[in-house]
């Protein structure tokens, strides 16, 4: 998969998402190593 900012390598990862309520979350996105960038697939 390749970054659509940078054209990149994209990784999975596990981003945890705190929210003002009593949930949190874990939410699978992929972010670039070049650049950065996370997209939410």
């Amino acid at each position: 998969m390749s970054c659509s900012r940078c054209r990149g390598l994209m990784v999975a990862e596990d981003l945890f998402t705190p929210s003002e309520g009593a949930t949190h979350a874990w939410v699978f996105a992929a972010r670039c190593l070049n650049c950065g960038n996370v997209e939410d697939p």
